[in-house]
């Protein structure tokens, strides 16, 4: 796999971007002049040696109106310079110039030269951290380009955010003007709450040239790495993560806000997967969902992650979903996860857990106090022993009131379990086990439950194989518990006339405007 180091990417010293910076090295820019002397190269050669094709734009774009010859462009200082034989006259409340003299350029400070401004500098920075990125004049170009356009608008897209405890930020009061401009580049900025924004795409990347993407990942890395006040960031699968992933990697190696991400990495490039896995790692300590969809992940990755969960308290939602993980995957990623008591929704979909890490999840549930919501779908190589497994750790769990078991091998000794153990549980709400081949022997184990367990609201077995039979022994145990409010038998074995005497025998012992708002629901008849 490809890896890189992904640098902290920094902004020059100066907060506008309207403000001259100097060279690279930090110095005036010199050339030698007789035998080695050095004297300081004129704005003009300056521009004409680093970027010649954009300095009269620059200049023009940001230097308008500005007279404060320490700062301003050489066309400002020819218009203060002294007049050889006449001595000036200081205006009131007007700081005085220096004369225009080899010895006056000397004695101003070094940055002198406006070069390929602020711009190039973070251009340059931006390649130092992905140097697959088209030339760093493009880049700079394209900066200066989305600068102007933010500009004719009254805004300026480099300002910083400006959010406090009190006062939102600048972006609050100009986000339908913002959204103009962004969504030429296809994001949209929304305030989800007072002070809080997410930044999500308006359509996929098939609608998107190359250009219009690009800038985006531009203006994406801006807004992650400059703005706090973007605590969302929803990417699907047809985003920038496709196009330019460097760019979403490193932005979220810097930023510093983020609470909720959802990334879908659909088609992502695989030299960039142990990028991104580095750059979750890297990422705020205030985090608090992690959505991950179709990043191929194998044990190293897994237990990085893992680790990262287990170290950052504040991460309350985890979902994995498509990710590919084997089961030795799967047990490294519990293996962190489950040390951290503070989640409420664990998702994991298309991932294996392996023994360990179905033994790791069933101790979990044991002593979790705050875990709300378990859903298992499409778990390869699930057995048995993992659903017992599993299942034992609900004995003395009194916190989670959601579980799903979908399109998963269950056995009838695992649903035996299951609803043993859930005679006596008193918080779960919602249970769904479906697409899992439960026949006729779950049905019975699961009438059962329902006799006993008055806790449950909602159970949902569709997409399973029970019959008749096992409909009517459902129906059966409902004429106990009077606390169900929905068993959802869709898309199972039953026949029209089985599923008439469903009803009729529920309906005997249960009022008709219980069964008519959909107390049984779902039982579709099998063509």
């Amino acid at each position: 796999m490809m890896t890189r180091q992904s640098s902290n990417l920094e902004w020059p010293k100066y907060n506008r971007w309207d403000e001259p910076s100097v060279s690279t090295s930090g110095q005036p820019y010199l050339t030698t002049h007789g035998k080695g002397t050095p004297r300081l190269v004129s704005h003009q050669e300056a521009d004409q040696r680093q970027c010649k094709p954009a300095a009269e734009s620059f200049r023009n774009d940001f230097c308008s109106g500005r007279t404060d010859s320490t700062n301003a462009g050489p066309s400002s200082i020819l218009q203060h310079r002294t007049i050889p034989g006449r001595p000036s006259k200081p205006r009131p409340g007007v700081k005085q110039s220096l004369p225009y003299s080899s010895k006056a350029r000397h004695d101003r400070p070094a940055a002198a030269t406006l070069t390929s401004g602020i711009h190039h500098q973070y251009a340059l920075n931006l390649h130092k951290s992905c140097p697959s990125l088209p030339p760093v004049e493009d880049v700079a170009k394209r900066l200066k380009d989305l600068q102007r356009r933010f500009q004719s608008t009254g805004l300026r897209v480099d300002k910083s955010c400006s959010m406090s405890d009190t006062e939102p930020c600048w972006i609050s009061n100009s986000l339908t003007m913002f959204n103009r401009i962004l969504s030429e580049t296809n994001i949209e900025v929304k305030e989800q709450e007072p002070r809080k924004f997410s930044v999500c795409f308006l359509v996929g990347i098939e609608r998107s040239d190359h250009n219009r993407t690009f800038n985006a990942c531009i203006l994406l890395h801006i807004l992650l790495t400059r703005h706090k006040c973007v605590q969302s960031l929803l990417l699907d699968k047809r985003t920038i993560a496709n196009r330019f992933p460097e760019i979403l990697c490193d932005a979220l190696a810097c930023n510093r806000g983020l609470k909720h991400l959802a990334i879908d990495c659909w088609d992502i490039s695989p030299g960039y997967e142990h990028t991104l896995v580095s750059s979750f790692c890297k990422m705020p300590a205030r985090i608090e969902t992690i959505a991950v969809s179709n990043l191929s992940m194998g044990p190293s990755e897994a237990a990085r992650i893992g680790e990262m969960v287990a170290k950052t308290e504040s991460v309350r939602i985890i979902k994995f979903l498509e990710n590919g993980m084997p089961p030795g995957a799967g047990t490294e990623l519990m293996k962190g996860m489950c040390r951290n008591g503070s989640l409420e929704l664990i998702w994991l979909r298309g991932n294996a857990l392996g023994f360990g890490g179905a033994r790791m999840l069933g101790e979990y549930l044991s002593t979790s106090l705050k875990l709300r919501d378990l859903s298992l779908s499409h778990v390869p190589c699930f057995d048995e022993g993992q659903l017992v497994l599993i299942a034992e750790g609900l004995k003395t769990n009194r916190s989670l009131e959601t579980l799903k078991i979908e399109y998963c091998h269950v056995t009838p000794t695992g649903i035996d379990t299951l609803a043993e153990v859930l005679k006596t549980n008193s918080t779960l709400k919602n249970l769904a086990v479906c697409a899992c081949s439960l026949a006729q022997t779950a049905a019975r184990s699961l009438g059962i439950l329902l006799e006993f367990n008055s806790a449950l609201l909602d159970v949902d077995l569709k997409d399973n194989i029970i019959d008749d039979t096992g409909a009517m022994r459902l129906a059966t145990s409902l004429r106990i518990n009077t606390h169900l409010e929905t068993l959802n038998l869709e898309a199972n074995h039953i026949s029209s006339v089985g599923a008439s005497n469903t009803r009729r025998s529920t309906c005997k012992q249960q009022s008709s405007e219980r069964a008519e708002a959909g107390f049984l629901s779902g039982t579709k008849c099998r063509q």
